[in-house]
C-alpha cells in the first residue's frame, strides 16, 4: 500500500442550521494541512499533464491551465474554512477504502480522500487519486456494503482514467470545425441568431453528458466486480443504486 492521507473535506456552503453554529458541531475540529493538500494536488497536476502529453494530440499548456484551475478552487475552499479532520468519519472511510484496493491490487494508488458535509448523498472522483465523499451519503447509506461500491465505483472512475478521457472528449468537441462553422452560420442568421447557436451549444452538451453517462456504466460494471472480490455482496451493488435513484 503506497502512502496516503485523509483530509476530511466539509463543504458549508448551501447549508442552513437554525440556531446552530459551526461550531456546535465540530467542537475539536482540527485546521488541515493545506500545504500538504496542495502538493498532493499539484502531483496529480503533474500526472495529469504527462498522461495528457503523451497521446500526442494536446498542448501541455492546456491540460496545465486546466488543472491550475481546480487547483485554485481547492484553494479557495481551504482559506474559506470548508475543511476539518474527523476521526471518526477518518477510521469509517479508510477501512472501507482500504479493505477495496487490497483485494483490488489495480486500484492501488497514493489518495487523498476529502468528506464533504454536504447533504447530498453523493461522491466523486476528482481524478488521479483525489475523491471526495458527501456525509450525506454516511447517513443515507445503512450499511457498510453499500457505502463500499459507491467508494469502487469511484476507485473504478480513478483506475479507468475517465478525468484524462473526459478531458480529451472536450477538447475534440471544441475543435470540431463542423461545431465551429454551425456557430459562425447561425450568428450570421437575419433572425434567431442566438438562439440558433445556444441550440448548437446545447446539443454540444448533450454530447458530453452523453460521454459522462457511459464513464458511469463503466465505473458500475468494475466497481461491482471490485466490491465482489473485495468480500462484500453483489446485492449491495444493486440496493446501493437504488437508494440513489
Amino acid at each position: 500500500m503506497k502512502k496516503y492521507f485523509i483530509i476530511i473535506f466539509l463543504f458549508v456552503a448551501g447549508l442552513s442550521y437554525s440556531q446552530t453554529s459551526d461550531k456546535d458541531y465540530f467542537p475539536k475540529h482540527k485546521k488541515v494541512d493545506k500545504v500538504k493538500i496542495i502538493q498532493f494536488a499539484r502531483k496529480g497536476q503533474t500526472n495529469f499533464v504527462k498522461k495528457i502529453t503523451a497521446l500526442n494530440f494536446y498542448n501541455s499548456s492546456d491540460a496545465r491551465s486546466f488543472y491550475d484551475e481546480k487547483i485554485k478552487d481547492l484553494e479557495s475552499m481551504i482559506d474559506e474554512g470548508q475543511f476539518f479532520d474527523d476521526d471518526t468519519s477518518w477510521v469509517l472511510i479508510n477501512k472501507v477504502f482500504k479493505k477495496i484496493i487490497a483485494a483490488n491490487p489495480e486500484f492501488n494508488t497514493e489518495y487523498c480522500l476529502l468528506l464533504s458535509k454536504s447533504p447530498i448523498p453523493n461522491a466523486y472522483s476528482w481524478g488521479q487519486g483525489f475523491f471526495v465523499v458527501n456525509a450525506g451519503l454516511i447517513a443515507k447509506y445503512p450499511s457498510e456494503g453499500e457505502l463500499a461500491f459507491v467508494m469502487a465505483h469511484e476507485l473504478s472512475h480513478n483506475y479507468l482514467n475517465h478525468d484524462l478521457q473526459r478531458f480529451t472528449f472536450k477538447k475534440e468537441l471544441e475543435k470540431n470545425t463542423n461545431v465551429k462553422k454551425s456557430i459562425k452560420r447561425a450568428l450570421r442568421q437575419k433572425y434567431q441568431r442566438y438562439y440558433a447557436a445556444n441550440e448548437i451549444l446545447k446539443s454540444f452538451n448533450l454530447d458530453l453528458n452523453f460521454n459522462s453517462r457511459e464513464h458511469e456504466l463503466q465505473a458500475d460494471s468494475l466497481g461491482a466486480i471490485a466490491l465482489v472480490k473485495a468480500g462484500y455482496a453483489v446485492e449491495n451493488a444493486f440496493s446501493s443504486l437504488q437508494l440513489l435513484d
